[in-house]
């Protein structure tokens, strides 16, 4: 899914690849967290829905990235993913249809013909996109995830900026949905928020424990 900064000093994150439905309260343990209208990620640049990885043993490569954004996502596959029932493998030395993720950051302009920051010479545009790129048609499921990071809004951002960004899309490549950001910044709502942490203090780079909970009864 992108995420998308407004030109607001609020940054929001929307869903533009699949139509967000945002829940005005978060659903118990037992309800639907995975994609579907209400979140998820889009295959290739097409719409579609309730789309998550194809097993718990998960494979990875990041794929020329820059320093932060390769420690932030190393960080969070680490230390938010690998303690699920989510198996995270060692790093491959490449990548196939198979690879269950794939990341990539740089400068993007054009790509999905999607607005990336900046867009227009605006403060505003995609930041980062999850897409599935080998889809199970007969359950569902994606083989593999490529995950990309604008590097033009990313540059010269805290760290913390880089592992909410990856802690979210992450999270879509798992199913999770986004939340809404009530209060702003709130770190009890997880990096699943519809909006990214604007303190820059890392308060919002974590799956709740809902999310945990379905995550470990989905893999």
């Amino acid at each position: 899914m992108p995420q998308y900064v407004s030109s607001n000093t609020r940054l929001k994150i929307t869903l533009v690849i699949v139509v967000l439905v945002l829940l005005s309260a978060v659903p118990t343990a037992s309800g639907n967290n995975f994609g579907g209208a209400s979140g998820g990620a889009g295959v290739g640049c097409n719409p579609s829905e309730g789309i998550q990885q194809d097993s718990s043993y998960m494979t990875y490569r990041r794929h020329n990235l820059r320093v932060r954004t390769r420690n932030a996502v190393q960080w969070v596959l680490d230390n938010r993913v690998d303690p699920t029932d989510i198996t995270v493998a060692g790093e491959s030395g490449s990548y196939n249809s198979t690879t269950d993720a794939v990341f990539f950051d740089k400068n993007y302009t054009n790509y999905c013909n999607l607005p990336w920051w900046p867009f227009a010479g605006l403060p505003a545009g995609v930041i980062a996109l999850a897409e599935c790129r080998s889809l199970h048609l007969s359950t569902n499921r994606c083989e593999s995830f490529h995950v990309h990071f604008d590097t033009s809004f990313f540059n010269g951002k805290p760290a913390a900026y880089h592992r909410d960004s990856a802690c979210h899309e992450i999270g879509h490549t798992l199913g999770l949905e986004h939340r809404p950001d009530t209060p702003p910044n709130s770190p009890d709502k997880g990096c699943m928020t519809a909006g990214i942490d604007t303190s820059g203090a890392d308060l919002r780079n974590n799956y709740t424990q809902h999310d945990i909970a379905h995550i470990n009864s989905n893999y």
